[in-house]
């Protein structure tokens, strides 16, 4: 998407990749900064075996680098501007996402706690714990619903999301909402739980967090009974537009001495699902 924007504003544009390999990324960061590239969009894989690269092509070749969601733990150095989200407004996001099902789902519940949630978090990163907090947060300030259980994970890969999900509903088989840290995991459980026979889905909501074209596909297919994914707390509706819009300086007035452009946060719903483009 960026790079159909970039190319229509008339900007030699080059993409690369680097597998989730920071050694590639720092190559191809140099290699980006000797042939002239002026503006440099990051999704940093390592930000502290990042730092010297970023900081030396911008000193030594005059490259303006914007990185996307990873602050370098507030080294302005390593970067012209960064877009992020405030996690813990995510995780309320997430919530609100959870609330807008029990609101159409029951919308005759009571205030005594029967519907019951469960949530997967992700406890890697302060960022991360900040978005669970959030959603335990907001979970807990709503009285229709109870927190009955939290498994932690570590990875956030479809195996690691569908062990969890099982071992939830074997604690707790009447379990409504199960929350899920992020996206991929919500996508692993909804694999598992769109096969299993024993879930009530007509009473089962799975939430997730952030916002890429399958989980927008997968709410969009719960209205007709193809997903149990009901919801999600996520970024900018426009975040990546926004994000070249931050490159070529549209958004300046909105950047402070920190560098930090801040994204606003939405629940995404069923209801709002077709507003949304993806993000990621």
């Amino acid at each position: 998407m960026i790079k159909g924007q970039a190319e229509a504003a008339g900007c030699k544009v080059t993409v690369t990749d680097a597998n989730w390999d920071v050694s590639t990324q720092i190559t191809q960061l140099e290699n980006l900064a000797t042939m002239g590239c002026t503006d440099v969009i990051i999704i940093a894989i390592d930000q502290d075996a990042l730092r010297d690269t970023l900081k030396s092509i911008r000193k030594n070749y005059g490259v303006n680098v914007h990185s996307f969601a990873f602050d370098f733990g507030g080294d302005t150095d390593c970067y012209d501007s960064v877009s992020v989200a405030d996690q813990y407004k995510i995780g309320q996001a997430q919530a609100d996402a959870a609330k807008a099902w029990v609101n159409r789902r029951y919308p005759d519940a009571k205030p005594d706690g029967s519907i019951k949630v469960a949530m997967v978090t992700l406890p890697t990163s302060t960022d991360d714990n900040l978005r669970d907090s959030g959603c335990r947060d907001g979970i807990n300030a709503d009285p229709r619903m109870t927190l009955v259980e939290e498994v932690q994970v570590f990875e956030q890969d479809y195996a690691t999301s569908q062990n969890a999900l099982d071992s939830i509903l074997l604690k707790h088989p009447d379990i409504n909402i199960v929350v899920f840290h992020f996206a991929t995991m919500a996508e692993g459980a909804d694999e598992r739980a769109m096969a299993l026979t024993t879930i009530d889905r007509e009473n089962f909501a799975i939430i997730s967090g952030d916002n890429n074209q399958t989980l927008l596909d997968r709410i969009k297919a719960s209205r007709t009974g193809g997903s149990l994914v009901r919801g999600s707390g996520a970024y900018d509706v426009n975040g990546v537009t926004k994000l070249f819009g931050i490159t070529m300086g549209e958004y300046n007035d909105e950047i402070g001495p920190d560098k930090r452009f801040v994204f606003a946060t939405f629940p995404i719903t069923i209801d709002n699902v077709d507003e949304f483009t993806a993000n990621i």
